[in-house]
């Protein structure tokens, strides 16, 4: 599906049609170029909203939105994280998560990885969070990811099949600011198929996997770092802690 289709919007103040292109370029009526900057602020008329300006908007600032409206449609994209580059969706959409699947051909019974915002927004998708989890997450000194059972308001096939839950609060800030604005958990699995190397950077990213899912993010496409996967922790009711990866 095409989640970036022409559509229209009219500046009131100047009293010109603007169309927006696929790459979210405008153009005035009468081929001057706006000296206004526009970001997605709404759903284009095509989907049931409306469009509207936002001005004095950075690219940072369009990267995040254009990437939000896409999984509010139940898009999959490629976003940079704490960690390595990640293929993500909305995790509460079972359709989306089965996606994510299929792009990345990995088997559903293996859960996914999601990640939060924050510490509140982590207690929405868990039952019952036992309190050691909470020292991990403050004292964590890279980014972990916790296993959790009792989890709650996720898509069922993201979830292990004893019903726990991986997830992880990002401290990194696109990928915090993009569940911010998102308001919900998001998928993040590593950006290849299944049986290869995690890519680290945007280079290390199969062109094939790029032309697979709805959205690719802008943001850190220029960095070479080295990146590497979370730890994960399994964290028992009961207080008890399992090292699952370091």
């Amino acid at each position: 599906m095409d989640f970036f289709p022409t559509f229209a919007a009219f500046f009131p103040k100047r009293g010109k049609r603007i169309t927006f292109s696929r790459k979210n370029t405008p153009k005035t009526s009468d081929d001057t170029s706006p000296s206004f900057e526009v970001a997605w602020g709404g759903v284009p008329s095509e989907w049931g909203g409306e469009a509207f300006i936002l001005t004095n908007m950075s690219n940072y600032d369009k990267d995040v939105n254009a990437a939000v409206e896409v999984m509010r449609r139940g898009g999959v994209i490629l976003y940079p994280t704490d960690t390595v580059w990640g293929i993500g969706c909305d995790a509460t959409n079972a359709d989306a998560v089965a996606r994510v699947y299929e792009i990345k051909r990995r088997a559903d019974s293996k859960a996914l990885i999601c990640l939060v915002d924050s510490e509140a927004r982590l207690q929405r998708y868990v039952r019952n969070v036992p309190n050691v989890a909470w020292d991990v997450i403050e004292l964590a000194t890279k980014p972990v990811t916790v296993i959790l059972d009792g989890a709650v308001n996720l898509a069922p096939n993201l979830l292990a099949d004893d019903g726990s839950v991986a997830i992880r609060v990002t401290r990194e800030p696109f990928s915090q600011q993009l569940c911010y604005r998102f308001q919900k958990a998001i998928v993040s699995t590593s950006a290849n198929f299944s049986g290869q190397p995690p890519a680290s950077n945007y280079c290390d990213i199969s062109p094939e996997l790029l032309e697979a899912v709805d959205y690719v993010c802008t943001s850190r496409r220029q960095e070479k770092k080295p990146h590497t996967p979370s730890s994960i922790v399994r964290l028992r009711p009961d207080g008890q802690v399992e090292v699952i990866r370091k």
